[in-house]
This record gives C-alpha cells, structure tokens and sequence, in this order.
C-alpha cells in the first residue's frame, strides 16, 4: 500500500504543478518582474509538495436528536448505533491491482533513481573543478575560483568561478552578474528544481517550469547589473559576445545562455506597473479550489 500511496501522492502534485503553471503562464509570465516572478514559481512548487500530504477537517456543530425515554437513565449503550446487518467488510484489493501498482511503482523508483544520479554527478562534477581551481577573494568580499578549463563565466553557491582568461581580462559588468547569482542564492533554487525533476520526471510541466525559473534568475541578474549603472547598450553587446561560451555544467547559473534574445528583449521591456502584484494572488484561490475539490478531505458534523 506504501507505493500505491506514494503513486497517488505523485500523481496530485503533478496536478496541482500543471495548474498552479498554467496560471502562472496566463497571468504573470510576461509581466516585467523577475523576482515577483521567481517568488511565485518556489511558493507554487512549495504549495504542491505540502497539499497533497493536507487533510483538512471541518467540524460542524449539530443539536442532538432527543432521546428516546427510558426511565430518565441514558447508557452510553443508548448513544451507539448498531452495526447494519446489511454491512459487509471492505473487499481485499485485487491482485491485478496491486501487480500493476509494483509495476508503475517500481517504474517511478527507477527514474527518481536515474535522474537523482544525474544530478548528484553534476554536483561532484562542480565541487570537484572549484576544489581544484586558483582560489581568490575580492575586496567585495566575493569569493573567485579562477580554473584552466575554457568555460564561461558562471557561480555556484558562493563562489564565481572565471577561465584563466576571463580573469586576466576581468569584465566589471560580468563579474556584477555572477555576483547577483550568489547574492540572490540561485543555486539553491536550481537545486530544489532538480530534486522536483527527478519527483516528477514524467511530468512535462515540472521541465518547462524548471527551465523558466533559470530564466528567471538571468532575469533578475540582469536587472541588479543594470540596477549598479552599467551601460545598457555595453551590457547587451556583452551578452552577445558571451552567448557562445561553454558552458562547465547544466546546474551552475551563468551569463551564457542559449536564451540571450529573450533576455535582451526582458531589459528592453517596459517595467510592470506595482498593481500588476495582484495577480500573485491567484494562488490563493487555487489552493482553496485543489482543498475543496479533495476526496481526502473529511467534513464531520
């Protein structure tokens, strides 16, 4: 039963995800507010994790129905119903049922396995060119890891790591985008994506959402780049230069990025008004529709 449980479990958070997305997509995707935006995509992946796992109890109070007159004594014997002849004991689950709930059981264990084991390898692929890389600090306070291999700029957790050319030649501008990666913690945002992913592998949705949250990040680098004073136009020419770097590994957040056209377009977009917050809200509504609509909910009176 554990593994039917977990399918169920599974199965409503690839539902509440496609929802709480398909909103998002309707409402706030075009809206100029990367960090609004970002804000909205972690509380929804949040929310579907934790909702499924809710049980929501509504008490309502109800008069008694008076009781029948025995001598003015009640026994708790009174106030128990009997059990209806008619009443049968629960059927056993069949065991073509169970067969086919190992079955699919034993296929989403496999690929949560696979995909866990890719991640974890770009993880110890990442520890490992920083472990063996120059290590610098900044004035800033920033730390640097300065390596050979020819890859493009990029941070993870709190480290930017620069090729030895980049760092002979070392871009203000570029070192400001990096910065903003670490300062706004990005890295743990992709790894909380990547565990979803491996959840929900079988989910179109969760990749579609896991690459518009990296796009996000770029989003909101940019804007705290542009945010310092840097040149507009120089910045823009700069993405173009840099959008045909290497890239060191697909977890680490970076200024290249096959996505440049639509960043370059986000910067030159008109900022949204602050009104256009509200439309945050529509999560609300969502989870209260995905309680209500729950057969696990129980209502007593």
């Amino acid at each position: 039963m554990m593994i039917t449980d977990f399918i169920y479990y599974d199965l409503k958070v690839a539902a509440l995800i496609a929802v709480f997305y398909l909103f998002y997509q309707l409402l706030l995707a075009r809206e100029a507010m990367p960090s609004l935006n970002r804000a909205v995509l972690l509380t929804a992946i949040a929310l579907s994790l934790v909702l499924p796992l809710c049980v929501v109890t509504i008490h309502v109070s109800a008069p008694l129905a008076p009781l029948a007159d025995s001598g003015g004594f009640t026994t708790p014997m009174d106030l128990v119903a009997p059990p209806s002849a008619t009443q049968k004991p629960t059927a056993a689950t069949p065991l073509g049922a169970e067969l086919w709930g190992s079955i699919l059981g034993t296929i989403l264990a496999a690929g949560i396995l696979i995909r866990l084991s890719v991640v974890a390898r770009s993880c110890w692929q990442l520890h490992r060119l920083i472990a063996n890389g120059e290590r610098h600090t900044l004035p800033s306070g920033t730390q640097v890891c300065v390596v050979e291999s020819p890859v493009a700029p990029f941070s993870w957790m709190h480290t930017v790591v620069l090729s030895r050319a980049e760092w002979l030649s070392l871009s203000p501008s570029v070192l400001a985008h990096e910065e903003a990666h670490v300062r706004h913690r990005h890295s743990y945002d992709v790894l909380v994506v990547e565990v979803l992913t491996a959840l929900q592998w079988f989910n179109p949705v969760v990749w579609f959402l896991r690459q518009e949250l990296r796009t996000l990040h770029e989003y909101e680098a940019d804007a705290s780049v542009l945010s310092r004073g840097f040149d507009e136009s120089q910045y823009i020419h700069l993405l173009m230069q840099k959008a045909t770097g290497i890239q060191a590994c697909a977890l680490a957040n970076g200024i290249h990025t096959p996505k440049t056209k639509k960043r370059i377009l986000m910067m030159l977009k008109t900022k949204s008004n602050r009104g256009a917050w509200l439309k945050a809200l529509y999560i609300v509504p969502v989870v209260l529709t995905s309680r209500a609509d729950d057969p696990d909910s129980k209502f007593y009176s």
